[in-house]
């Protein structure tokens, strides 16, 4: 490992040589991956080793090494923040490295507490007595996904309230029943096979894992020698923390946010910024901006293709097709089941062609109702309905402006 504001790479005690002669060798393993992510790392500062720590034992993409090392060093800093977010480390399948991550992160993490399962009550207590601020580190976590679970369901609630530095649950206590405010706030890791459920997903920044490649590897995790050189690093975080707290908190306080579709996860990755800008990583504050924007286009192409999204990007089309300010239920399905490359015809498990009773389902959620024509005669929609949630939730589509030019209905309504 590193010592702190070294700028050789050692590994088992040898320092990599970073002479021509050195350089000419063909890098393999964790040295190879170090030596890519060199310029990220270099200098005094406690990013230096975490990511050469992160990256002895473990194989992950790049940007990863410094969303991971920057949020370690920014759950010591939890009271500084006014929203932290999760961690949610995923992968396809089993033997991925989740739960080697999970126990690094058992030494670099401020009370960090790794365990397979913990009742809700055991966390939020937990919380309110420990200081700093507990790190679950929750391995298995693929049960809190499980529907009709009344315990999954009480700690996805914990979970996706658990960001917000005021968030509470109130409880009864004592003989006297007395009601008391205990915190949900606190940093938390959750690993899991397959994906967390969109709304505490939300919440999470997604640590995606998979399989090493033949041509990859990672030195293997042995408890005792990795305990060594993790606690160094954790005191040189805590030093490095009690030195830069005020100006962590002043950076915090006047940091903009990256212009983002999704304003939430914005505002979640303030405390890493502010942590690798105060540390003066401005080119690893580069990398969290990058996996930021890859990970916003994504998040909003997944939401463009939920169910209610097509919908509603569908009815667009249709109203733009049809120059119309009105259209009957029965002639909005008949258009959407013509949208072959789409499942309106042959929706759900029936397979049969989507109903008015599940599109009215579909649009209330977004305050949009139907109504009757002007003659009375027939139920349907108004452009006008739709107009502000269009704006808001639905990009102009390519099918709209290729389309538009075409129509030449004057009729206000289409019967």
């Amino acid at each position: 490992m590193p010592k702190l504001g070294e700028k050789s790479l050692v590994v088992n005690g040898s320092p990599r040589s970073t002479t021509s002669e050195g350089k000419s060798k063909k890098a393999s393993g964790h040295l190879g991956r170090i030596g890519r992510l060199g310029r990220f790392i270099e200098g005094p500062r406690p990013i230096t080793d975490v990511v050469a720590f992160l990256r002895k034992y473990m194989v992950m993409p790049n940007e990863l090494y410094i969303v991971v090392a920057a949020w370690i060093i920014a759950a010591w800093l939890s009271e500084v923040w006014d929203r932290f977010p999760h961690l949610a480390i995923t992968s396809p399948l089993k033997r991925c490295g989740k739960t080697t991550l999970l126990k690094l992160l058992k030494w670099l993490t401020p009370n960090p507490c790794l365990t397979p399962n913990a009742s809700a009550a055991a966390i939020y207590r937990l919380i309110e007595s420990k200081d700093p601020k507990p790190t679950f580190l929750l391995d298995e976590s693929q049960s809190i996904n499980f529907e009709g679970s009344e315990a999954a369901l009480v700690k996805r609630e914990l979970f996706n309230s658990g960001i917000d530095r005021d968030a509470v649950v109130l409880r009864c206590q004592g003989n006297d029943h007395e009601v008391v405010e205990l915190s949900l706030y606190s940093p938390k890791v959750l690993a899991l096979i397959g994906d967390l459920d969109d709304t505490l997903a939300d919440r999470c920044l997604p640590v995606r894992l998979r399989r090493k490649a033949e041509s990859e590897s990672a030195e293997e995790y042995r408890d005792r020698v990795v305990q060594v050189d993790g606690e160094k690093i954790n005191k040189n975080i805590q030093e490095w923390v009690e030195t830069n707290r005020a100006t962590v908190t002043t950076t915090y306080d006047t940091l903009p946010r990256l212009k983002l579709i999704n304003d939430r996860l914005a505002e979640l990755l303030l405390p890493l910024q502010a942590v690798l800008k105060v540390m003066g990583a401005d080119e690893a504050v580069t990398v969290i901006e990058t996996f930021a924007r890859t990970l916003d286009k994504e998040l909003n192409d997944s939401n463009n293709a939920t169910e209610d999204i097509s919908l509603l990007r569908a009815i667009h089309d249709i109203f733009n097709d049809t120059n119309a300010d009105f259209i009957p239920t029965k002639k909005i399905i008949v258009r959407l089941c013509k949208r072959e490359e789409e499942t309106w015809h042959e929706y759900g498990n029936t397979k049969k062609p989507i109903t008015a009773h599940r599109i009215g389902h579909l649009l209330r959620a977004y305050g949009i109702t139907s109504g009757h024509s002007h003659n009375k005669k027939e139920r349907g929609y108004c452009r006008a309905a739709f107009e502000e949630t269009w704006a808001t939730y639905t990009p102009p589509s390519s099918h709209e402006t290729s389309e538009t030019s075409k129509v030449s209905q004057a009729s206000g309504e289409v019967n």
